[in-house]
């Protein structure tokens, strides 16, 4: 018997005799399970909450006064497969190394393998796939790592018992995934009287701090006379003159890049109207949250936010954005966006980027806020999905949706697989995965995509051949918890092919030896039952049908007439029917030209021959031997007469 731990097993025991005996239960190596088993009125074996400790031989046995009988039973115990190691986050950088461990047991011992997400080509221990590579133990190993190498790898475990499987994230990073400097506050437009003051603000936010430098219409600008760089990176012009007009940048650089921000300084011996000084930076509005994609595509991320808390009327906000890959520097995406969301287009697909979001109100715009968690645009041709829809779908995911029900052979190329969907839940499909056990390790694969099928017939399967199945469910590019796996036969067929090297050989002018070689062991398709053998004669008619067993692979032909011509061709069959005849193969009797050399095996049947040919030899020696003699003596008698 076979059973799944954590089950309840009987071990039926039916005794008859007279009188009634007395029934015991043992069990070959051990007690029985002390605290889970009982022995029933009916002297059933009980064994609850089954161990695989509790495999092995049990033993019923029965006696009274005429005698003794035992019957034994074998228990296997199957177990879901377990992770004993499983796979951590890892952080690598570009071209490193990134390594996986992941090891599984149970009983049977399941198969183990990996996948990357989006992916459905699957890695086995002990296989290789370019930089990608699993050991016998089950480590991954990625040599090289590149960017697109970032996202979530699979390790599933699966057995006839049940399944298990395992996420791990690789995140990619290099220098320059850093964001450069980001300048909170920065200097604005003014225009102020001569002989008045300017303060330029730069406030920048780098770890480790930037370098601030200042610059006047692309001249580095000085401490001096009436100019001073504080500490904070604001700059303040004293006595303003007419020659302090310009373009003033302030410049924030670390090794992660350089960030800048530019304004103009209009200085005019009376402004009036025109005067314009930049407001105290305690008026400017609160920073928004830290902005988040809530969609992406191929080329274009959709990005939200919330607005600040106690803020006054808004004008509206600025979206930036940094791409590592791209290398851009804070770029400025959107200016004056007056909802909460943002979608930017004609974006670079598979790539990364960062957002920032500033608030904007009559007076100035906000610090930033928070930096965005790296989002990607998806590879082209993959379909738009919302980031917290693919959290959504991995959690849904990770339970058991589906359960594979049965899985049926229904003829000698096809099999039927039944299965039931327990949620409809972030579930678009299943592939069916089947491999032949043994001699293959790789899983071809077929997509069911349809929701509300749940049965699928796989075809062009190889004849009277083992296959194991699973099932995957997934959702969108996000593949869920395997199922457990099942084995199946396909049924039998006559055999694809004939008898090999069939050919005659001559013993003598009336026998012969016909030979054959069975079917190549792929064109069996099942069990051989045997072989049919066909003589035919001169004029094409069937002199003979023989059947002959499978272990049968000669046969003598006798009583051959002599200068006759006759033909011999060899099938095999199965319990399904009879196979190709093999090509015809000619003999003509009148063509033998005496013994040919003797085969293994057909020693004796040669020294016969000889031993009676030298028999009948001396037999007639000796006969021509008496009649000389006989002669002889009449000739004599005759001479003596006269």
């Amino acid at each position: 018997m076979t059973a799944v731990a954590d089950s309840t097993v009987e071990l039926q025991c039916i005794v008859d005799g007279d009188p009634v005996p007395a029934v015991t239960w043992r069990r070959e190596e051990g007690a029985l399970p002390p605290g889970r088993s009982d022995v029933t009125a009916e002297m059933t074996l009980r064994i609850e909450r089954i161990h695989p400790d509790d495999e092995g031989a049990y033993f019923c046995e029965a006696s009274n006064p005429v005698g003794n009988a035992s019957a034994k039973s074998i228990l296997t115990v199957h177990s879901a497969p377990v992770f004993v190691v499983k796979p951590e986050d890892e952080t690598v950088a570009l071209n490193g190394v990134a390594k996986f461990e992941c090891v599984a047991r149970g009983n049977p011992p399941p198969t183990l393998f990996w996948s990357r997400e989006g992916s459905q080509n699957l890695l086995y221990p002990s296989r290789s796939d370019g930089r990608f590579s699993v050991s016998a133990k089950g480590q991954l190993v990625v040599s090289g790592v590149l960017r697109e190498d970032a996202g979530f790898y699979v390790c599933s475990a699966l057995s006839v018992a049940g399944s298990a499987v395992a996420r791990a994230y690789l995140q990619v990073t290099s220098i320059n995934d850093k964001p450069p400097p980001i300048i909170e506050i920065g200097p604005v437009n003014q225009t102020l009287p001569l002989q008045s003051f300017a303060t330029l603000p730069c406030q920048v936010l780098a770890n480790p701090p930037a370098k601030v430098v200042w610059y006047k219409d692309g001249e580095v600008l000085e401490d001096g006379d009436r100019v001073t760089i504080l500490p904070s990176g604001t700059i303040r012009i004293d006595e303003l003159e007419l020659t302090d007009s310009g373009e003033y940048t302030c410049t924030g650089s670390s090794e992660a890049g350089t960030s800048t921000w530019s304004a103009w300084l209009t200085v005019e011996r009376s402004p009036g109207a025109e005067l314009h000084r930049a407001a105290d930076p305690s008026t400017y509005p609160r920073a928004p949250s830290t902005p988040r994609v809530v969609n992406a595509s191929s080329n274009s991320l959709t990005v939200a936010w919330d607005p600040p808390s106690g803020t006054s009327t808004l004008i509206g906000y600025r979206l930036e954005y940094f791409s590592p890959e791209l290398q851009t520097g804070w770029v400025t995406a959107a200016m004056k966006v007056i909802s909460h969301t943002y979608t930017l287009s004609e974006l670079k697909p598979d790539t990364g980027y960062m957002f920032i979001v500033r608030a904007e109100n009559s007076q100035g715009l906000s610090i930033p806020s928070g930096i965005s968690e790296p989002a990607r645009t998806l590879r082209e041709g993959a379909e738009a999905m919302a980031p917290h829809q693919l959290d959504e779908a991995r959690s849904r995911l990770a339970n058991r949706i589906v359960v594979f029900k049965d899985l049926v052979a229904i003829s000698s190329t096809a099999a039927t697989a039944h299965w039931e969907i327990l949620s409809d839940d972030y579930y678009e499909g299943v592939y069916i995965r089947y491999r032949e056990v043994p001699g293959s390790n790789k899983f071809q694969m077929l997509t069911v995509q349809k929701p509300d099928v749940s049965e699928f017939t796989v075809k062009d399967l190889k004849k009277y051949t083992r296959y194991e199945f699973f099932l995957m469910p997934f959702y969108k590019s996000i593949e869920g918890h395997p199922t457990i796996s099942k084995i199946v036969r396909t049924l039998e067929d006559v055999p694809s092919g004939p008898p090999q090297n069939v050919e005659i050989e001559i013993v003598n002018a009336t026998a012969a030896y016909v030979r054959w070689a069975p079917p190549s062991q792929e064109q069996h398709n099942g069990v051989l039952q045997g072989y049919k053998l066909q003589v035919k004669g001169n004029s094409t008619k069937v002199l003979a049908e023989l059947t002959m067993n499978p272990g049968s692979t000669h046969l003598l032909l006798n009583n051959l007439t002599s200068k006759g011509a006759y033909s011999v061709r060899v099938a095999a069959f199965t319990a399904t029917g009879m196979g190709s005849w093999s090509e015809q193969v000619t003999l003509a009797t009148g063509q033998a030209r005496g013994l040919r050399a003797p085969k293994s095996g057909e020693t004796w049947l040669v020294l016969l021959v000889v031993v009676m040919a030298l028999l009948l030899g001396l037999a007639c020696s000796s006969v021509a031997h008496e009649n000389r003699d006989e002669r002889r003596r009449r000739v004599v008698g005759q001479g003596l007469g006269h």
